[in-house]
């Protein structure tokens, strides 16, 4: 694919900073990968209660879900674009 695993690993470390994932991560997740999947989960089924946290969840769930430049990246040609397109229409 002619992508350094440097260039990828920097692409996830700037869409995790960009999406406030290390924030949510430190503050209200234990700072520990297993406590953001807890609290992921407790988000997806309606546990998760208080509203700044939703509110961080959500906002954190758009930047990743209108985040365009993945698609150029990691996939570089027009049909896999154009494929994801087809889902946002």
């Amino acid at each position: 694919m002619g992508v350094t695993v440097r260039n990828v690993d920097s692409h996830f470390t700037n869409w995790r900073r960009r999406s406030n994932w290390n924030n949510i991560k430190q503050n209200w997740a234990h700072g520990t990968k297993s406590g953001m999947a807890n609290l992921i989960k407790r988000y997806e089924s309606g546990e998760e209660t208080r509203e700044e946290v939703r509110d961080l969840i959500q906002k954190m769930k758009a930047y990743f879900l209108d985040e365009k430049l993945a698609q150029a990246f990691l996939f570089g040609g027009h049909k896999h674009r154009d494929a994801v397109n087809d889902v946002d229409s």
